[in-house]
């Protein structure tokens, strides 16, 4: 295992405690597609008690989400509910715990979690550009990850969405995609991501990319925006992704004071 992730799954074993009945491994790392020092590290908690559950100490790029036994049996077919049966890792606990989550396929997953795939990651984009106005260190692996998360929408949308890397792409190339510009910087994230530059890009570049992706992310977002009505049942959520949109596609995304208020907003009440 990951000295990484065998530290931090320790740290969450023992400050859970006996609440913790199982600990899985999810996401980039669970489907063994991570970058080493650029992927987060993710984990899901199946407590006892959502109410006596407190999240430890982590490093920022360690997440870790609650769930129970009850609220695996009752997933619905999201794409992240697919990933964690379909390659979550139990590193401790009950080993057949995942057998909980319903089987679902690719096939049963609503398009309205594309939208809501997509208006997240737009909201991850605002973040990006603090890092950039910051001066942080910002490399070529955050615009291709900016690319494939379009990728992850359309097929969404498109009812064909797959987890791997090579089966991502494989689908892509069968939709019906004319924007040339687009498909080739598809191409192009694909092939870089296998093997990112840890070289980072300077802040005016960086805003020049950032600018160039904003303009691919309107484009399917347009396509998207109608079902975004669906969100009516969440109004908090819509209204949420309607203000992010909002200041993601104009000239509003220059203030810094409206970002600041959406991406906490949506780090309070969505992620």
């Amino acid at each position: 295992m990951n000295e990484l992730i065998n530290k931090h799954s320790k740290e969450i074993v023992n400050k859970l405690g006996k609440n913790l009945e199982s600990l899985i491994l999810v996401g980039s790392y669970s489907r063994e597609e991570e970058i080493e020092g650029l992927s987060d590290i993710e984990f899901w908690a199946v407590v006892k008690n959502l109410g006596r559950a407190k999240k430890p100490a982590l490093d920022s790029n360690v997440s870790l989400g609650f769930t129970t036994r009850s609220h695996l049996r009752r997933l619905k077919p999201y794409i992240y509910t697919i990933e964690v049966k379909k390659f979550g890792k139990v590193l401790h606990g009950e080993k057949n715990i995942l057998s909980l989550i319903p089987d679902y396929s690719y096939g049963d997953i609503d398009p309205i979690d594309g939208v809501i795939l997509l208006n997240n990651r737009l909201v991850e984009r605002l973040i990006l550009l603090d890092k950039i106005e910051n001066n942080q260190k910002i490399n070529q692996y955050d615009f291709d990850k900016g690319y494939i998360q379009l990728v992850n929408s359309l097929l969404v949308l498109n009812k064909k969405y797959r987890s791997i890397y090579p089966e991502k792409l494989e689908e892509f190339r069968k939709l019906n995609i004319n924007n040339v510009s687009l498909k080739n910087k598809i191409e192009g994230a694909f092939a870089s991501i296998k093997q990112p530059s840890k070289l980072p890009v300077n802040k005016n570049e960086a805003l020049v990319k950032w600018l160039e992706l904003r303009e691919y992310f309107r484009n399917i977002w347009l396509e998207e925006k109608r079902l975004l009505r669906r969100l009516i049942f969440k109004p908090l959520h819509f209204f949420i992704y309607r203000k992010a949109s909002n200041i993601y596609f104009s000239d509003k995304y220059k203030n810094k004071q409206l970002r600041d208020s959406v991406i906490a907003n949506w780090e309070r009440f969505i992620k």
